[in-house]
């Protein structure tokens, strides 16, 4: 995917500001910050060995090390 002529692995959702993002699967969140590349990003690690970037989020409504559900 590209975003301002770099390519990025990621996917982008279509979200309208204030939009609720949910966790892919259950985990811990590692980082819950503000990035000046990401804007507000939260990292989840998984159980299952995966980790997951939640980037350009308009707030952040979890802190690190809390446990999160999978979406459902």
């Amino acid at each position: 995917m590209a975003r301002g002529g770099e390519h990025h692995n990621g996917i982008d959702l279509d979200l309208e500001t204030g939009d609720r993002v949910k966790s892919a699967f259950a985990g811990k969140v590692r980082i819950a910050q503000y990035s000046s590349s990401f804007g507000y990003v939260v990292v989840v690690r998984h159980f299952n060995g995966l980790e997951t970037t939640y980037a350009h989020l308009s707030k952040i409504m979890v802190s690190p090390n809390q446990d999160v559900d999978a979406a459902p």
